[in-house]
């Protein structure tokens, strides 16, 4: 890597260069204002699947990562944080799927921010990514187990609980339409309790 490339041209530190860009936890890259890739750590390296020996010199929108987000967006274009950091100097963090080398979709939190020369302007950008899948798997268990909180096992529509969850936000005016709602909901219950014995009963 030349000097031009070199973490040192971006204006880090080598304790700095030592303590975050050569950690293989996170993944960091480097761009240029043109979004060419200049620097590739070992992290990168490890959550892409891509060396930086086939990286470094190209441009990141260049088909390598293909970030997208939940909606399947791209953010390569238009929507790239990096593009957006480059412009405004404001670091950027977002939540996106890139690309791995091996074809499947990685979870990943992305932090994007500008990179300085002596003089203050902006003459690149630097991306730090670690693995969101842990968190994404914790976030799709708990909503699974607010589901079965919610719902009846029996129909898979919101059980009573969920009933009181919803009534307890209404108004002194609506009191007598949370009295009728409360009566049919126990003439559900009833209904929820005999649909269960005739179920036990099939099942003997």
């Amino acid at each position: 890597m030349d000097d031009g490339a070199s973490p040192r041209a971006a204006g880090l530190s080598d304790r700095l260069r030592l303590a975050l860009l050569d950690n293989p936890a996170d993944g960091v890259y480097f761009v240029d204002r043109q979004r060419r890739i200049t620097y590739w750590n070992a992290g990168a390296e490890r959550l892409t699947g891509f060396s930086a020996d086939e990286v470094v010199g190209r441009r990141c929108r260049d088909g390598i990562l293909n970030h997208c987000d939940a909606a399947g967006t791209a953010l390569c274009g238009a929507h790239c944080p990096l593009l957006g950091t480059m412009l405004d100097g404001k670091v950027r963090e977002i939540r996106a799927f890139l690309h791995h080398k091996d074809g499947y979709r990685r979870p990943v939190c992305v932090r994007a921010a500008p990179l300085c020369d002596e003089d203050d302007h902006i003459i690149g950008a630097v991306e730090i990514f670690h693995d969101d899948g842990p968190l994404l798997a914790v976030h799709r268990r708990v909503a699974a187990l607010e589901r079965a909180v919610w719902t009846d096992a029996l129909t898979g529509i919101g059980n009573r609980l969920f009933g009181e969850m919803v009534l307890a936000g209404w108004t002194c005016a609506e009191l007598p339409i949370r009295s009728a709602v409360w009566t049919l909901g126990d003439r559900y219950r009833r209904f929820q309790i005999r649909q269960r014995h005739i179920w036990a009963r099939t099942r003997r």
